[in-house]
């Protein structure tokens, strides 16, 4: 059965072609496709701030060059804004990022339940039995609750939980803190750039001399020198290992990150047990990170009850 000729249904091969093409040009430019869109989109935002403010300032002429400064002028407010972003929020929210994963490791899926229950349908069931602040039922509960000794009881439900929290906020403080300190000395070489060299020879060149000892030996004895003893002998391949190192940037990096970290946590552990460890934590306490946790305690009072904490609940209400 032959179709008439207007019948025939033909490909569209002209939006075929066309998608075919773009999704080619996406492949090619893959690597560079989040630039290329944030180019357009950073771009396309000026522009929009710029043409109206260009025309309320000439509404009645185009004027060349008027765009000019307006338009350095938004790059100019642009970059400041992401600016003080990254400066203000970036680290606050590192940290509560950090806070998190450090709460998370140690949270018990039944008492974050309780606490979900307790915040929601026993807020509600409360609310219900007791009404409000100013309620007559509130305050004779409160009354009869005074009066059996139980001030305190929830407070020091939840001290545990608040002291985790306080205690991984001021370690992960300080231990930022200590890295950012390495970070900025290891450029100027000095002490600090020694302390790490040692720490590679010590700690990580062994195992590398020991995985390819023979190749070690045969560049050593290509040297003029030959060693003394025993000692010198692995001190010398260790400082092979150590030039290998220098020529490779990307894994010197890595292992000075490693190492900033051991560090870091190394000079926590000595400050826990030196008596500056008390003037470190009140500074960070009544510091912008102590109180970004709305800890509901000043230093001295959250310094007592962490003491009687671990006394016991008699000790804990007492405070």
């Amino acid at each position: 059965m032959n179709l008439p000729r207007g019948n025939l249904v033909t490909p569209p091969w002209d939006s075929l072609l066309i998608w075919a093409g773009l999704l080619l040009l996406l492949y090619a430019l893959r690597e560079v496709f989040a630039i290329v869109f944030l180019t357009f989109l950073l771009v396309y935002l000026v522009r929009a701030i710029v043409v109206p403010l260009a025309r309320r300032i000439s509404p009645d002429a185009v004027r060349p060059g008027l765009e000019s400064w307006p338009t350095l002028g938004t790059f100019a407010a642009i970059v400041a804004l992401f600016w003080a972003l990254a400066s203000v929020i970036g680290p606050q929210l590192a940290m509560q990022s950090r806070l998190l994963m450090a709460h998370v490791q140690d949270l018990e899926p039944q008492e974050a339940l309780d606490h979900v229950l307790v915040r929601t349908i026993g807020a509600y069931l409360f609310g219900q039995s007791y009404g409000a602040l100013g309620d007559p039922r509130y305050q004779a509960a409160v009354a009869q609750f005074t009066a059996q000794g139980r001030l305190g009881e929830g407070a020091f439900a939840d001290f545990g939980r608040l002291q985790a929290q306080v205690q991984a906020g001021f370690e992960l403080a300080y231990e930022e803190a200590q890295r950012a300190q390495l970070q900025h000395q290891m450029p100027n070489g000095g002490a600090t750039s020694r302390r790490f060299e040692q720490w590679f020879l010590t700690v990580k060149a062994p195992p590398l001399v020991a995985a390819q000892r023979d190749a070690y030996l045969a560049r050593l004895q290509a040297g003029a020198d030959s060693p003394s003893d025993a000692g010198d002998l692995e001190r010398r391949l260790g400082k092979l290992a150590l030039r290998d190192l220098d020529a490779q940037p990307a894994a010197r990096a890595k292992l000075v990150e490693e190492w900033e970290n051991a560090e870091a946590a190394e000079q926590w552990q000595r400050l826990r047990a030196s008596p500056a460890y008390g003037d470190a934590f009140r500074r960070w306490f009544d510091g912008p990170q102590g109180r970004s946790l709305q800890i509901p305690y000043d230093a001295d009072t959250y310094l007592a009850l962490r003491t009687a904490y671990a006394e016991g609940a008699v000790a804990f209400k007492e405070v």
